[in-house]
C-alpha cells in the first residue's frame, strides 16, 4: 500500500468485521511496514473473501495470499525424513 492512510482505511475495514480488532497507531505502522508492496484493491479484495470464511480478524498472511483457501496439504513422510539419503529426485527416477 502506497500510503498509510490506505493501510488505515483496510484495519478499519476489518474493525468493522471483527469488533474485538483494534486499530492502533503502533499496528497501522507495522502492518503499512509489512504491506507496503501490495494494493490496497487486492488486499481489500482478499479480505472481503476473509471475512465470508473465519469468524476471526485476519492476519497479514491470510490478506497477502494469492489463492481463497490455505493450503491444507500435509507433507508425507517421504518429504518429511531427513535421515535418509536418497533425495526425492532419486526416487522418482526408480
Amino acid at each position: 500500500m502506497k500510503t498509510k492512510h490506505e493501510t488505515y482505511a483496510l484495519l478499519g475495514q476489518i474493525s468493522l468485521y471483527y469488533e474485538q480488532f483494534e486499530v492502533t497507531q503502533e499496528k497501522i505502522d507495522s502492518w503499512h511496514e509489512a504491506l507496503i508492496d501490495f494494493s490496497y484493491e487486492s488486499l481489500h479484495s482478499n479480505l472481503l473473501t476473509f471475512v465470508t470464511h473465519s469468524s476471526f480478524p485476519p492476519k497479514i498472511c491470510h490478506l497477502t495470499s494469492t489463492s481463497d483457501q490455505p493450503s491444507r496439504a500435509v507433507p508425507d513422510m517421504v518429504e518429511t525424513d531427513t535421515s535418509s539419503t536418497t533425495t526425492i529426485s532419486q526416487q522418482i527416477k526408480k
